[in-house]
């Protein structure tokens, strides 16, 4: 057997692959680890990166099963993602502390960061996890919920440090791209009833006045079900499909609305005007970081304000994601120094 330190990695969600895979890739180009991945939801979809041993598992985990297969591993460090629907990720973050386990955690975006830690077995500021953050108001918000802010650490997402480089991609088209989240996830937890009439119907009211009907597109997401009467109301747009990468589709449009995803992030980075429409209201960091990337947030219910930044998006930020380059070699040091230590 190999006397390599293990790290065990866990993924569950789209936005956590993405941020943690360039960790993954940099530590192991260095050889000086072994890694297992336990997998689960989207992410056993996208393993085409990982050149490491692969666990897949459902969603919903007992403790028991999970304090199994890290005895069994012994790992000198485990390195999470997060999830604001599910608690796959924390199961095992539980279970690491129980058993003493150093626990690393990538936030990957602004949204739902109370969510994230649902049903974690110790009180917020006792948590023995360190949790990397994008920035200083994340390192804040964090704060405000209670955790303890020494073991939250500014470094940056691995995956805006990839986006800094990607080249802009213009459209020939003056059209607009819909980018689609499961509508139901962004109402959890706030209070406010989820619409009878799907969000994007009284969207695409607007859309229609602003943009040819043959120029609209909307791109479904990979964990959102839409049925035949939701599809059949879309049959004068192009609907694209839910597996269809949305690196593949930048090149329909030069507008991108959507909701508050990050594949927003990877429009502007590529050059595209971005429109935000607010279903319900964002969090106090995901505010200022689409503010202080240039994203326009719209309330759905203000459909004249809508069609008129429409006409009119502002371009992007020449250089959004700066701050972000040196996040990935930065979350790598720190997974080293915690296994060394």
């Amino acid at each position: 057997m190999s006397d390599k330190p293990h790290i065990a990695i866990v993924l569950s969600d789209p936005g956590a692959v993405q941020a943690v895979l360039p960790v993954y890739q940099h530590l192991n180009n260095l050889d000086r680890f072994n890694f297992t991945f336990f997998l689960s939801g989207w992410a056993r979809e996208h393993t085409s990166q990982i050149d490491s041993p692969i666990v897949s598992l459902g969603l919903r985990l007992k403790p028991i099963e999970v304090i199994e297969k890290l005895e069994n591993l012994k790992p000198a460090l485990l390195l999470t993602g997060t999830s604001s629907h599910y608690e796959f990720e924390q199961v095992f973050r539980n279970t690491a502390s129980n058993l003493n386990i150093p626990s690393l955690v990538v936030i990957d975006q602004w949204s739902n960061l109370d969510r994230r830690f649902t049903n974690a077995s110790r009180e917020l500021f006792e948590m023995t996890d360190y949790i990397c953050v994008m920035d200083e108001a994340t390192h804040k918000s964090f704060t405000r919920e209670g955790f303890n802010p020494k073991r939250i650490i500014i470094t940056g997402q691995p995956y805006f440090e990839k986006l800094a480089s990607l080249k802009k991609q213009t459209s020939a088209s003056n059209g607009v791209l819909f980018l689609s989240q499961p509508v139901e996830y962004l109402f959890v937890n706030t209070g406010i009833p989820f619409p009878e009439r799907h969000p994007f119907l009284d969207i695409l009211e607007s859309l229609k006045k602003v943009f040819p009907t043959d120029s609209i597109y909307f791109k479904q997401h990979p964990l959102e079900k839409c049925d035949d009467d939701f599809l059949n109301e879309l049959k004068e747009i192009k609907v694209l499909e839910a597996e269809r990468a949305v690196y593949s589709v930048w090149g329909l449009a030069n507008t991108v609305v959507g909701y508050n995803s990050t594949s927003l992030l990877d429009a502007l980075a590529v050059g595209k005007k971005v429109v935000s429409i607010e279903l319900v209201p964002y969090g106090k960091s995901l505010e200022r970081a689409f503010d202080l990337f240039g994203i326009t947030r719209i309330p759905i219910s203000n459909k004249e304000l809508l069609e008129k930044t429409l006409e009119n998006t502002p371009p992007p930020h020449e250089h959004p994601f700066q701050s972000h380059i040196g996040a990935t070699l930065r979350i790598a040091d720190l997974a080293i120094k915690m296994i060394e230590n």
